[in-house]
């Protein structure tokens, strides 16, 4: 009778606890978390810093040297 009763009541529950809220958390977060984050923060910082300190650098200068 101790034996029985112990096999059938741990593989019942362990089961379909694992498999159904594993697959819906795993979808959901994983789309919008990489493509909004992803796009902005490279275009904004990469544009600003290359063009900035190419102008001032050589004009300032190149006016009182000639």
């Amino acid at each position: 009778p101790l034996q029985q009763p112990a096999q059938p009541l741990l593989q019942q529950p362990a089961q379909p606890l694992l498999l159904q809220p594993a697959q819906p958390p795993l979808q959901q977060p994983a789309q919008p978390l990489l493509q909004q984050p992803a796009q902005p923060l490279l275009l904004q910082p990469a544009q600003p810093p290359l063009q900035q300190p190419a102008q001032p650098l050589l004009q300032q200068p190149a006016q009182p040297l000639l």
